[in-house]
């Protein structure tokens, strides 16, 4: 649909230029500073027997 152009997506940065060379009617218009963001989660069941190794997985991916 991009390509035919009645469409719109997100692509990462690294596949950009891959994109515009292989179809020259398509245009690359970046994010500003901020760009878009995320949040991840991490749940687990009270009763796992792995909550310590989940817990050291929920400091390691932590923003800091």
């Amino acid at each position: 649909m991009v390509a035919g152009g009645i469409g719109a997506t997100l692509l990462p940065a690294m596949a950009a230029e891959n994109v515009r060379r292989a179809h020259q009617g398509i245009s690359l218009i970046p994010f500003g500073r901020s760009g878009p963001g995320r949040t991840i989660g991490l749940a687990w069941r009270q009763s796992s027997g792995r909550s310590e190794e989940f817990r050291l997985l929920a400091g390691a991916i932590a923003p800091k």
